[in-house]
């Protein structure tokens, strides 16, 4: 059985090299994706174009916090 219990998934460091792999099968399964990345090993031009990125660096908690609500997510 493969079913997924949700429709958008955040991905925390998808720029990067594993990550950015990630997305794209995450986007293979029709899943929406969120990255959130502080693109300190990573490059937005390796991401797909039918996502929702954000810039930012999650130990920051401080700014990172508004990121979140920030996003609007799909049902």
């Amino acid at each position: 059985m493969n079913s997924w219990i949700f429709i958008t998934v955040l991905a925390a460091g998808g720029a990067g090299y594993i990550g950015s792999h990630v997305v794209r099968l995450l986007l293979k399964k029709e899943l929406d994706v969120i990255v959130l990345d502080n693109l300190s090993r990573g490059h937005e031009a390796s991401l797909p174009q039918n996502i929702i990125f954000e810039e930012v660096d999650l130990l920051d908690k401080k700014n990172c916090f508004p990121q979140f609500k920030s996003i609007t997510l799909k049902r």
